[in-house]
């Protein structure tokens, strides 16, 4: 690894869309590029602790630990769109025309156009920490106590359940299904279809903060 830019904040989330990519974090840090190499700095109208970002086709979209949303169309300059959510918006997808920012306390909230943010029902109060959108099952969402939700568009929520209640951190589709981590232990889960979810082995009892799947291979960091 080469270290790229150097910066006084904590980057917390990084997104790749419309050619470029985007760092964001504490204290309103912002930096985009397009050669993962040279980082501009960027700006938003408000003090964020960026915690979550995805990409879409023609908007970013953000969650702050300060219980916000924001919302950038080059990834550059930033609006807050929303505030006062009830806690941390710690994870963002967009899948189908569709964001979804999910947080403490169960929180899901949907936009198609980045500005408006209405309340999903997630019918759960435990604190989400991930999700993700697949083409052949829709938004998956991990959370506290073993949390597992799916949703096919972003709106409707149904719980599956995962067997275990240990925090499940991050979420990852392979070539032959998906893949759930978390806990303090090295908790992982498999499921072929995103819908049944049955315990796997990891072969260290270490916290998992983040998953990555390949052709061959599923990485596992924390």
């Amino acid at each position: 690894w080469t270290r790229a830019n150097g910066t006084l904040n904590a980057l917390t989330a990084i997104a790749y869309g419309q050619n470029r990519y985007v760092a964001l974090g504490a204290n309103s840090a912002i930096y985009t590029s397009t050669d993962a190499m040279t980082w501009a700095p960027g700006t938003a109208n408000a003090n964020a602790g960026f915690v979550s970002i995805a990409a879409g086709p023609n908007l970013f979209v953000a969650g702050s630990a300060g219980s916000a949303i924001y919302s950038s169309p080059t990834g550059t300059t930033w609006t807050q769109r929303a505030n006062s959510l009830g806690g941390a918006q710690n994870g963002a997808a967009y899948g189908n025309g569709r964001y979804v920012v999910v947080g403490d306390s169960g929180s899901i909230r949907h936009s198609t156009d980045g500005l408006t943010w209405p309340v999903a029902p997630s019918g759960v109060t435990t604190s989400l920490r991930a999700v993700g959108w697949w083409e052949d099952v829709g938004f998956l969402a991990t959370g506290d106590s073993g949390v597992i939700l799916n949703s096919a568009d972003g709106i409707v929520w149904q719980q599956r359940e995962s067997g275990v209640s240990e925090s499940l951190s991050a979420i990852a589709k392979t070539p032959i299904g998906y893949v759930a981590a978390g806990g303090s232990q090295g908790t992982l889960l498999a499921s072929l279809d995103g819908i049944s979810w049955s315990i796997s082995a990891m072969p260290a009892d270490k916290t998992i903060r983040g998953l990555a799947a390949s052709a061959s291979t599923v990485l596992a960091v924390g």
